[in-house]
């Protein structure tokens, strides 16, 4: 199925922009039908390797006949259909993807290689098209990953119905899924049993969805669908505490080593429910307890059910998943080493390392007077942050030595003790003049320095539970992506 190098390099080169008005229809080089492409994502920090594994038919295409092209230029990755004799663009998406976050873990820095298994849907073409990938480089340019030709006619394309032993229904219908935002909700760790509580659950996130701008603007063109494929056991692997658990979708705690961050590296088991219903953006709902989670771009997003702060975990998921949303935050410990190489503008909307203050990419929205870069108290912020970790490594030392009831008071301590410094930092930063401002506030992106988020509290930044809602930046990012899918 490959094609010649020379050619595919070349049209790839050559990145035609069309404008509007010879942007490609969707008749006229596409069927209502999914193709799925699978492919195997290996390599290190050192090395990157694309291989072509499966061809799926999958149901209808959920996305609009109109959004072929994607106007962001956001992702660490980017996929592309284009016509071979012409060379002409007519299909592209950015995208993150679980390789591109491993390649920045201290094992891939060392060059030990993995494999990620990984997939790509495009609208089912007419006759055969290019199929490209291509990678950003440190610097963010694109270089060309893979490409191959995709014949529709192809005898080898899986044609079985997909999604056996799934159990599916619609939430709530609003209208044609090609003119409408689909959000599909996956059950994971729900036994077959737990059906009622899995639909129970879906309604309750979707309440959660609509009721948050900008996605309350938006309601009327907004389908909830929900999937699961019953597990044996319920609720999902926590290596960390020996806990191992027989579930539909594989997903886990300690991913890339960081016991909080839980995901699922099973992507075939993920395709196969999600076939099920039509979607554009798909959330992971895990039937657990335990605080964690995680969100990657154009893939997904996983969260607790039952977990503390369940709303706002979330909503700051699926900024990440859906709208391509940077964490805002920097002191929390994560799996990454230079996840944003200095000295290079990263791509998502809602952070910036400030190259050109002049030509801030939220200027819009920064009052006049506004200083770019923002005091915002930081010195004293992270003085008393240090204080705070000081008082609980000992509490933590104690309760590592304690048994029965003093342990327990301990632990009731500590989660006191954790409320009030939140409730104190909250009271400090309060106090800056710029606390309903947007601007360019120093810290963000896992780095205290160099990098720059917009607002002092944000839904992605979320340094408290009280912080629900996404700052203007953010929820205009977010604005964007979803008119992407309703044009």
């Amino acid at each position: 199925m490959k094609t010649g190098a020379s050619l595919a390099v070349l049209l790839f080169l050559a990145s035609p922009v069309y404008p509007r008005e010879d942007a490609p229809r969707f008749g006229d080089w596409f069927r209502d039908a999914t193709l799925r492409v699978d492919y195997d994502h290996c390599g290190s920090a050192r090395s990157e390797r694309i291989y072509l594994d499966a061809l799926w038919k999958q149901g209808p295409w959920a996305g609009s006949f109109h959004g072929l092209l994607d106007p962001l230029d956001q992702g660490r990755y980017r996929a592309e259909v284009r016509d071979p004799a012409s060379g002409k663009l007519l299909f592209s998406r950015g995208f993150n993807s679980l390789f591109g976050e491993y390649k920045t873990t201290r094992p891939a820095l060392d060059g030990r290689g993995r494999v990620f298994h990984e997939s790509f849907l495009l609208p089912m073409p007419k006759k055969k098209v290019l199929f490209l990938l291509s990678a950003r480089d440190p610097r963010g340019k694109l270089r060309p990953l893979f490409q191959t030709l995709l014949d529709p006619g192809d005898r080898n394309i899986h044609r079985e119905k997909p999604g056996l032993g799934v159990v599916s229904f619609p939430v709530l219908r609003a209208g044609d899924p090609h003119a409408c935002l689909d959000v599909a909700f996956l059950g994971e760790g729900y036994k077959a049993d737990q059906a009622g509580k899995f639909k129970k659950d879906v309604e309750r996130f979707a309440g959660y969805l609509l009721s948050q701008p900008p996605f309350s603007r938006h309601k009327d063109r907004i389908n909830v669908w929900a999937a699961f494929r019953p597990s044996r056991q319920e609720g999902c692997d926590q290596p960390d505490r020996g806990i191992w658990r027989d579930t539909s979708l594989g997903a886990g705690h300690c991913a890339f080593g960081l016991p909080r961050y839980c995901l699922t590296f099973d992507n075939r088991a993920v395709q196969e429910v999600a076939a099920a219903v039509p979607w554009d953006t798909l959330a992971i709902l895990v039937n657990k307890k335990r605080y964690g989670g995680g969100g990657i771009y154009n893939l997904y997003c996983l969260f607790a059910a039952d977990g503390p702060d369940q709303d706002r975990v979330f909503l700051h998921e699926l900024g990440h998943s859906f709208g391509g949303l940077a964490d805002e935050y920097y002191s929390s410990r994560v799996a990454y080493n230079d996840f944003y190489p200095p000295g290079v503008e990263p791509r998502e909307p809602n952070i910036t390392a400030l190259l050109d203050p002049a030509r801030l990419k939220w200027k819009d929205l920064v009052e006049p007077g506004t200083p770019i870069p923002t005091p915002w108290g930081k010195e004293k912020y992270e003085a008393l942050q240090r204080e705070f970790l000081a008082r609980e490594r000992k509490v933590q030392a104690a309760l590592g030595r304690a048994r029965g009831r003093e342990r327990a008071a301990l632990a009731k301590d500590l989660q006191a003790m954790k409320a009030a410094h939140r409730k104190a930092l909250r009271a400090f930063l309060k106090k800056c003049p710029y606390w309903n401002k947007i601007g360019a506030f120093e810290g963000a992106g896992y780095a205290s320095k160099g990098l720059y988020r917009p607002s002092m509290h944000c839904l992605m930044y979320a340094f408290s539970p009280e912080e629900r809602t996404y700052c203007k930046v953010c929820e205009r990012a977010l604005e964007r992506r979803i008119a992407f899918f309703l044009e």
